[in-house]
């Protein structure tokens, strides 16, 4: 990830719109600011959640409450708990994530 030609932000959550992203089973409900190459998502994942999809692009990924399983092609599997962060890099694991009993992140991608 470069931050390249991104001048002072300040993000408003409470003015940014929820967009709901349904998944293979339960729903995430994610604000998402994006400027440039850069993505900044705050994301509710709702129980039951798995993605529908795996993903490639590089992470930063903080759990604010609750947690996360992630899973990797190769069938390794984690647990991020509230509190804990998790990056990865463009291209180096795919991985797939899902919450069992919900969980809330604040992501950069």
């Amino acid at each position: 990830m470069k931050i390249e030609n991104i001048p002072f932000h300040l993000i408003n959550w409470d003015e940014v719109e929820v967009v709901e992203v349904p998944g293979l089973t339960g729903t995430a409900m994610s604000k998402i600011w994006e400027l440039g190459n850069i993505r900044v998502r705050l994301v509710q994942y709702l129980a039951d959640y798995q993605a529908n999809h795996w993903n490639h692009r590089g992470q930063i990924v903080l759990v604010l409450a609750g947690q996360l399983e992630i899973t990797f092609t190769n069938d390794r599997a984690i647990t991020v708990q509230a509190g804990e962060t998790f990056v990865v890099g463009d291209n180096t694991e795919a991985h797939q994530i899902a919450s069992t009993a919900g969980a809330t992140v604040f992501m950069v991608d």
